[in-house]
């Protein structure tokens, strides 16, 4: 955590023509700013979307915020709702995958992905989350269930 910025894959990983008074990561070559923003799948671009979607979406920042699985040691669950906007946001916090079943509340709306860092179905009935994957969906209304 305390080491020069990385900036790109040169000397020093860009951070300094001099020496460095902490050392650089020596990741720095793959990992640095230069990387991530010619990676469109990098988290500098996921940031972005998510700060993007907060700008679009009142939900965010205004939703009611109601706690879902409270007791599961793995999957980090809620719900937010503002002004008929829902959505349901479901993390896996953990190391190892984990499977959230959403509850049965959440299954009368139809549901799209709003944005996700793993490959998802836009019912969230059965979520499979590798380690520290997260989605995030919207309801598009009431279904035929």
């Amino acid at each position: 955590a305390r080491t020069p910025m990385q900036w790109d894959d040169s000397q020093h990983a860009g951070f300094t023509a001099g020496e460095p008074w902490l050392a650089v990561n020596p990741r720095y070559k793959e990992i640095n700013v230069k990387e991530a923003l010619a990676d469109a799948d990098s988290i500098f671009h996921y940031y972005q979307k998510l700060i993007r979607l907060r700008k679009q979406h009142k939900v965010f920042v205004y939703g009611d915020y109601q706690l879902l699985l409270g007791d599961d040691p793995q999957i980090f669950a809620y719900t937010r709702e503002y002004e008929g906007e829902k959505l349901f946001i479901a993390v896996n916090l953990s190391e190892e995958e984990a499977v959230c079943e959403a509850p049965s509340e959440l299954l009368g709306d139809q549901w799209e992905v709003l944005l996700s860092n793993c490959r998802q179905e836009d019912e969230p009935k059965h979520i499979r989350l590798n380690p520290y994957d997260a989605v995030i969906y919207i309801s598009t209304g009431k279904g035929r269930h």
